[in-house]
């Protein structure tokens, strides 16, 4: 992960942090897009300061990742895809996805990862990509909807899978066809210099 030296200044809760930072900077300071507007303005209106903006700065570093970066995204990647695996070879009749869900984080955990989502549906619930307010039990001939992802210093991994827990029916095994050729089609895509919007045409 990329590192850069300088100070790091702390305050305590009772401390006005912008007074401590009066007079440590001087000249030119680049504050992030991200910034909240009430910080912003604080940070503004201190003396000895001319901001501008960052965005390109930062938008340039996220663009481009380096080894490590790439090394850490991967390994992130491989975790997801091991608790993945061990997700589809332990399903059973009757449990929960709230159980599954459970599970997911305690294996991100135990692979070195801060858990940061899992969502997991079955049947008519896989319809529904963001997941409906109730529980579901698994049962033979379900459709399964399994997506998670966990963090490692500061990268996030994000792998979902679809699958029929059980015997396929003709239809379940069409739609799921489908759904491969459109994302075979966004894979071939996805090209150096090409647009988003022309892998989701692809997809579409």
């Amino acid at each position: 992960m990329l590192r850069i030296p300088g100070a790091i200044r702390v305050w305590e809760e009772h401390e006005d942090p912008f007074a401590l930072f009066a007079g440590q900077v001087t000249g030119v300071l680049a504050l992030d897009p991200e910034t909240p507007f009430r910080f912003a303005n604080r940070i503004a209106a201190l003396p000895g300061l001319s901001i501008t903006g960052a965005e390109e700065m930062i938008s340039a570093q996220r663009r481009i990742k380096s080894a490590a970066e790439l090394a850490i995204i991967q390994t992130a990647m491989d975790a997801s895809y091991r608790v993945q695996k061990a997700v589809h070879a332990g399903l059973r009749p009757g449990m929960k996805a709230s159980e599954v869900a459970d599970f997911i984080a305690a294996a991100h955990v135990a692979l070195g990862l801060s858990p940061v989502f899992a969502a997991v549906q079955f049947g008519e619930a896989t319809a529904y990509p963001h997941g409906v307010p109730h529980d579901q039990v698994l049962a033979s001939g379900d459709m399964v909807l399994v997506d998670m992802g966990g963090r490692l210093h500061g990268y996030h991994s994000d792998i979902t899978r679809t699958y029929v827990f059980g015997p396929s029916t003709p239809r379940q095994r069409h739609l799921w066809e489908c759904e491969r050729r459109a994302q075979l089609a966004a894979f071939a895509a996805a090209q150096p210099g090409a647009l988003c919007q022309d892998v989701d045409k692809a997809a579409r």
